[in-house]
């Protein structure tokens, strides 16, 4: 029997979960690529079926290995990497006019970006050449060209961090955020929004970790012209912990993330080390909101132009406390303050 090139459908394991979103993506991606009249140029929307279906003609077969007996009976266990992905082309066995695509990984993330390969990777490199350019609207114009690859991450957390008040439109960041493969936001407001719960659960449908971002001093003490002291860092102290058990502990967040008062570049303030100071205030903040969530991602963004000789101190961070650097002092570039001589403009 002849397979039509446009007589393709998806396989799928189990519409749930990441699963879900990796089938919504293929048949999104390839629905504008798919046309049985070229001439007409209208959508072709592929059929979706859930595996145990016929295969006879062309198919995306999309599962997790251990969750396809059908990916297990055309793929063996040790061509799918541990922590990465199967893309692999063949002719289909029950009739090789046909083709199979087989996206399959051992986690649901991981298969997304499956996918997000295929259409983005596999599609430009094995499009119809036209002169010196490839084609990759006509990529189904033949059969699709057999092969096999795996890719692995280098780097398992490949985070942004953004400034939430710019994010005109969640859905289209996150949306660019996981085909770009990136798993994890670190969105910082001054309040959080009010649609939080929105955000995370769209961030979750991509396998993607949202943690939030609060001030545990860094707005009320940690300017240049504050003044620190320890009836101030009481103060924080509560207000931290009453943020997050208010705003923060039930809205299903995978962690937060902090800014404190070490942004100066002095050492001291009234005779006290900044270092010893804010690794006291810290550490005590973080075991209250342990108490109330265990186990929480709690991270450390520390600013460390007031500390950067002080690594003795720091190091008194509580250890299930995460520091992200946000500097290394002045390195790699300067804080520069204003020029007062004018004539140095011109």
């Amino acid at each position: 029997m002849q397979v039509k090139q446009t007589d393709w459908k998806i396989i799928y394991t189990k519409y749930e979960g990441i699963t879900k979103t990796t089938v919504n993506f293929l048949s999104k991606e390839l629905s504008s690529r798919l046309i049985r009249e070229p001439e007409v140029y209208r959508i072709y929307v592929l059929p979706c079926e859930k595996e145990g279906c016929d295969i006879t003609v062309n198919a995306f077969v999309v599962g997790c290995y251990e969750e396809s007996t059908l990916i297990q009976q055309l793929v063996s266990s040790d061509e799918v990497p541990g922590d990465g992905f199967l893309v692999k082309v063949i002719a289909n066995p029950e009739n090789n006019d046909g083709r199979l695509v087989i996206l399959t990984s051992h986690t649901e993330q991981e298969l997304f970006y499956a996918a997000v390969s295929f259409i983005d990777d596999y599609i430009p490199r094995y499009a119809k050449q036209h002169g010196s350019n490839r084609m990759p609207d006509l990529i189904f114009d033949a059969p699709l060209t057999v092969c096999s690859y795996t890719e692995i991450p280098d780097h398992k957390t490949r985070s942004v961090f953004t400034w939430g008040h710019s994010i005109n439109d969640y859905r289209a960041y996150l949306d660019n955020m996981a085909r770009l493969k990136l798993n994890e936001l670190v969105l910082w407001n001054d309040y959080i929004p009010l649609n939080i719960r929105d955000i995370i659960d769209y961030a979750h449908a991509y396998g993607i970790r949202v943690i939030l971002g609060y001030s545990w001093g860094w707005k009320e003490i940690g300017n240049k012209t504050a003044v620190i002291t320890d009836e101030s860092i009481e103060k924080v102290k509560a207000l931290a912990v009453r943020e997050y058990r208010d705003n923060y502990a039930s809205v299903g967040c995978d962690g937060i993330y902090f800014q404190s008062f070490t942004e100066r570049k002095e050492e001291s303030v009234g005779g006290k080390l900044i270092s010893r100071m804010v690794v006291d205030m810290v550490n005590e903040v973080a075991e209250q909101i342990w108490e109330i969530t265990p186990n929480l991602r709690i991270i450390f963004g520390l600013h460390a132009t007031s500390v950067r000789n002080r690594l003795d101190e720091i190091a008194r961070v509580d250890e299930r406390m995460e520091i992200l650097w946000e500097d290394c002092g002045e390195f790699p570039y300067s804080y520069t303050s204003y020029v007062k001589n004018e004539e140095a403009y011109k």
